[in-house]
């Protein structure tokens, strides 16, 4: 059986590459601290709820996000959602960090020879979370979704980035945090996925349902031990 040589570990951006959901978190108290300083613990708590709610881990569109909020909490006197699109853009991004030790293992991986690459699903303003992190000259390729056309979880998405890294797809691994998107996305399309859990082993994904030679890990440092 012949054995095929990794050429290349692409990443995945939300949730893998960057902390998405606790930089969410911190703009969340951020937000409220600023719009509704004079807010009952219990009412920080309810607004600070919905907020986590309505963004859905960042799935949710940012228009539809804060009209609802501006409806649930009857807010007819503040911002538009317009505005509120604006200062997410302008905020949130400012409080994006890595995720545990994955500066390091960026580091290692490239030290080592590997290519490497992202591709995030998403607007032209996931490069401000790149720039923020000053990662763009680890990277080789960066591709995203609302950039060429098609989106994770489909195969041509991930065929791209492996042809403008001039590799086969099985001599790339595919490391992300999204079941659908990132491991059945990577498996269908021929790359080896790495299903990356630091927030913890996601319980309603039966393991019957993992693709074989998929790894799966919660701390990052793991990727270098294989190597």
């Amino acid at each position: 059986m012949e054995v095929i040589l990794i050429k290349a570990y692409i990443f995945d951006l939300d949730n893998t590459l960057h902390d998405r959901f606790g930089a969410y978190e911190k703009y969340s108290v951020d937000f409220l601290n600023r719009y509704f300083p004079n807010n009952s613990k219990d009412d920080f708590a309810i607004k600070y709820n919905d907020m986590i709610q309505y963004d859905n881990n960042g799935y949710s569109n940012r228009l539809s996000v804060f009209s609802k909020l501006i409806a649930k909490w009857n807010w007819t006197e503040g911002p538009t959602p317009d505005t509120l699109v604006n200062d997410y853009y302008a905020e949130f991004y400012k409080l994006v960090y890595f995720t545990p030790n994955m500066e390091n293992v960026l580091q290692t991986l490239k030290a080592k020879g590997y290519m490497l690459g992202i591709i995030t699903n998403g607007p032209q303003t996931q490069h401000n979370k790149i720039d923020i992190l000053g990662i763009r000259s680890l990277f080789d390729i960066i591709v995203v979704s609302n950039e060429v056309g098609v989106e994770k979880p489909g195969k041509e998405i991930f065929n791209i980035a492996c042809q403008q890294l001039n590799i086969l797809n099985e001599e790339a691994c595919y490391v992300g945090d999204h079941f659908t998107n990132d491991v059945i996305g990577a498996t269908n399309a021929g790359l080896r996925a790495i299903w990356y859990t630091y927030r913890g082993y996601p319980k309603k994904i039966e393991k019957a349902l993992i693709p074989l030679n998929t790894l799966v890990i919660e701390d990052i440092n793991e990727l270098i031990e294989l190597i």
